[in-house]
C-alpha cells in the first residue's frame, strides 16, 4: 500500500521527498493506532482476568458453603437416624412385652381349660350318682 501511494503521488506532480514524508506520517499514524489497539486490548485482557478470579473466588466460597450446609444437613439427617433407631428398639421392646403377656394368657386358658374338663366331669359324675 505504501508503494502505491508513493507511485501516486509523484505521478501526480508531489516531490518524492514529500511523498516520502506522507507515507512515513501514515505509517507512523498507523503504528500509533496499533499500538493503542494493542494497549487497549492488554487492558480489556487485565480486566477479563480480574473478573475471572473474581468469578473464581465466588466458586469456591459457594461451593465450600454447599459443602459446610450437606455437613450440617448429613448430620441431621444422622441424628434422626438414630433417634428413629431409638425409637423402633423401644416398639420392639413395648412388642415384645406385648407378646409374651399374649402367650402368658393363652398358657393360661390352656391350664384352665386343661384343668376344667376334668374337674367338670367329676362334678357331673357325682351330680348322676346322687340322682341315681
Amino acid at each position: 500500500m505504501h508503494v502505491e501511494l508513493f507511485t501516486s503521488m509523484t505521478a501526480v506532480g508531489v516531490s518524492e521527498e514529500r511523498a516520502k514524508a506522507v507515507v512515513l506520517a501514515m505509517d507512523s499514524a498507523m503504528d500509533a493506532k496499533i499500538d493503542y489497539g494493542q494497549e487497549g486490548m492488554r487492558r480489556d485482557i487485565e480486566s477479563l482476568h480480574r473478573d475471572i478470579q473474581a468469578l473464581d473466588h465466588k466458586i469456591d466460597l459457594g461451593l465450600n458453603a454447599l459443602r459446610g450446609e450437606m455437613k450440617s444437613m448429613e448430620q441431621r439427617t444422622d441424628a434422626s437416624l438414630a433417634g428413629l433407631r431409638g425409637e423402633m428398639r423401644a416398639m420392639e421392646s413395648r412388642l415384645d412385652t406385648k407378646i409374651d403377656s399374649v402367650g402368658r394368657e393363652i398358657g393360661y386358658v390352656k391350664w384352665y381349660a386343661a384343668s376344667a374338663v376334668p374337674a367338670t366331669a367329676l362334678v357331673l359324675g357325682l351330680l348322676n350318682y346322687l340322682k341315681a
